[in-house]
């Protein structure tokens, strides 16, 4: 006895019985590959660079430049100074003022003597810049196949071999539908 296949039976028995309709009867079968073309989209990618150069930099000398003693000496004696200039609180504010200045002439004339002078050296500097290139990305294939001598054409993201599972949905159409009732 041959085999039947479960879905001949569903759909044999579906459309034995009365007013019943057969609509969603589905089943699996394979149709013969006539043809497969790989589908390609341009997409923009961004692609990270690192460029580097040397460039020219200068340090200051460790030591005597780094000391605060110049401009603390400074702002002592300018202290000093502004202290013996005006009267009350306008006393205090020449002591301050004169301090902040005596600061900054030690300070300066500190730099001016040597101390703190610096030296230049050479450093690498890199930055990652991003550029974007237009490349072609596989997305798919096109395939076309034939099924009981019809050619049909659907899309895969895989390339599918000499065959391709396919499934098959029965369903009259309202222009053919038998009324068993006449």
């Amino acid at each position: 006895m041959k085999k039947i296949t479960y879905a001949t039976i569903v759909a044999l028995g579906i459309g034995l019985l009365p007013g019943v309709s057969a609509a969603g009867v589905a089943f699996y079968d394979k149709a013969r590959v006539v043809s497969s073309t790989a589908l390609y989209e341009t997409v923009e990618v961004a692609v990270p660079e690192r460029r580097c150069w040397d460039q020219r930099v200068r340090r200051h000398r460790a030591g005597a430049g780094d000391s605060y003693t110049p401009a603390l000496a400074g702002a002592i004696v300018g202290g000093v100074v502004g202290n013996q200039f005006g009267k009350g609180r306008g006393k205090d504010v020449m002591t301050v003022a004169g301090a902040l200045l005596g600061a900054s002439v030690g300070h300066d004339l500190s730099r001016k003597r040597g101390h703190g002078r610096g030296y230049r050296v050479t450093e690498r500097r890199c930055e990652t810049q991003t550029r974007y290139v237009e490349e072609e990305r596989l997305v798919g294939y096109r395939v076309e196949y034939r099924y009981r001598g019809r050619v049909f054409t659907t899309r895969t993201d895989e390339r599918p071999g000499k065959h391709l599972r396919i499934r098959v949905n029965v369903e009259p159409t309202a222009a053919y539908a038998f009324n068993d009732r006449n």
